[in-house]
């Protein structure tokens, strides 16, 4: 098995990259039933905990959750590796996984509830345990649908509950969802449908609210996502000192209002603060819809060309904006648009990758529709193709080679003329005293 890489959303605690190590040799060579490494499960639970901000020794518990159940090592390994605290939890995961196999058997819920609370009496280890069945659960279809059924039930039954009583809610929504679909999937696929509408209106409904608090100008869009500590809100924007306000107080405002007026168990709201407003889709059609309030509907090509110009120098890779309705002037057409660059219209890079949005502006000539996709510079296109100009190499190199042969002949030049003085001198001097000797002569 090729040896995994550390994943940095487990944090850079040394106790978590040790653990990470040990658990991965460890559980070398063992796959899961969708035939991945068994170790990612590891992970997977540990990522979870993360989210609910539990301390290291809980995330390394995650990521040795199963080596003493599943492998040759042992609790006094655990021990001298780890320490105590780190080997004691592993050890209670392992104990609630075998109670629980026996105990299955029982016809009373609660009792089953009961001793699995009570194997430990450090919480960190039921949380393990949640983690780790709320990841089985992610992964239930690769299962028997015999085994998926019995494992299903088990969840609905335990620990939802328990997910509940310690007050993970949206753990507990997940599992409970979970177990629906695979008990239930026709009548759960018939709420799925029903339910994905009124989240949507839903969502439009704190959009529209959270635009009215903050000021259309001064918000981009948001995002909603559930996590084990709540709804999770995120708006964008280009300025963020507006949204925060003095010392954080329009956001705790915000956040109670979302509590009382959307029923939101515990809401939390993030400012995510946006680099470039010209590369966001929503930025550019509110810039638009503001410049045809201000301005009107005479200037709209001027308008979109400005747009295109701006998110191309600030390196998309292309972008289109589509103007239309009964406020459009012209006799020619209702709808106008505008291209610049490389936009892909169909595949996986149009579905996933596309920023796209649309504004609707109300003016006395009627309403007008803006749809804005931008391609952002970031983006890799599957038929992109990279190439190297050796040839400036290759002239740098030359040059270099010339210079050589320029320099040797100059410092012969200079040693000849030193070597030969001695010699014009000797032969002076025989020449004087050749002539010394006949003079005497």
């Amino acid at each position: 098995m090729e040896e995994l890489i550390f994943d940095k959303e487990l944090g850079d605690s040394e106790i978590v990259k040790k653990a990470y190590d040990f658990g991965s040799k460890a559980h070398s060579g063992q796959l899961r039933a969708s035939g991945e490494p068994y170790f990612i499960h590891c992970v997977e639970t540990a990522k979870i905990l993360k989210e609910l901000k539990l301390d290291e020794n809980a995330i390394a518990g995650a990521l040795l959750h199963d080596v003493l159940e599943d492998t040759n090592v042992t609790y006094n390994d655990l021990k001298r590796e780890f320490g105590k605290s780190v080997a004691d939890m592993v050890e209670s995961v392992t104990k609630i996984n075998i109670l629980g196999k026996k105990t299955l058997r029982t016809n009373n819920i609660e009792t089953i509830r009961k001793m699995l609370m009570s194997a430990s009496s450090d919480i960190r280890v039921m949380l393990i345990k949640i983690a780790d069945r709320l990841h089985n659960m992610r992964t239930i279809d690769h299962l028997e649908n015999e085994r998926r059924k019995k494992f299903s039930r088990t969840t609905l039954d335990i620990y939802a509950t328990l997910a509940y009583r310690l007050g993970l809610i949206s753990i507990k929504c997940e599992l409970e969802d979970l177990a629906f679909r695979t008990l239930e999937p026709e009548i759960y696929n018939d709420f799925k449908q029903k339910v994905s509408k009124t989240k949507k209106m839903r969502e439009k409904e704190i959009e529209n609210f959270v635009f009215s608090v903050f000021g259309r100008q001064s918000c981009s869009h948001i995002k909603m996502q559930r996590t084990p500590l709540g709804e999770k809100v995120s708006v964008y924007t280009s300025k963020p000192g507006l949204i925060v306000g003095k010392k954080g107080a329009n956001i705790k405002k915000v956040t109670e209002l979302l509590k009382t007026k959307f029923s939101l168990e515990n809401p939390q709201l993030e400012v995510v603060e946006i680099e470039n407003p010209y590369l966001d889709a929503a930025s550019v059609a509110r810039n638009i819809m503001m410049g045809f309030d201000r301005f009107g509907p005479k200037r709209f090509k001027a308008m979109a060309y400005k747009a295109l110009d701006d998110a191309l120098k600030a390196g998309a890779k292309g972008i289109e904006i589509v103007i239309g309705g009964r406020g459009v002037p012209g006799e020619r057409a209702k709808s106008w648009r505008f291209l610049a660059g490389y936009l892909k219209k169909s595949g996986d890079i149009s579905e996933n990758f596309m920023d796209r949005s649309h504004e609707a502006c109300n003016l006395r000539s009627g309403t007008i529709g803006i749809k804005v996709s931008i391609l952002r510079p970031e983006v890799i296109l599957p038929d992109s193709i990279t190439y190297k100009d050796m040839t400036k190499k290759e002239a740098v190199e030359v040059k270099e080679i010339k210079e050589e042969k320029k320099e040797v002949p100059k410092e012969e030049v200079k040693e000849t003329p030193k070597e030969a003085k001695p010699k014009r001198e000797r032969k002076k001097a025989e020449k004087t005293e050749e002539v010394k000797q006949n003079g005497s002569a």
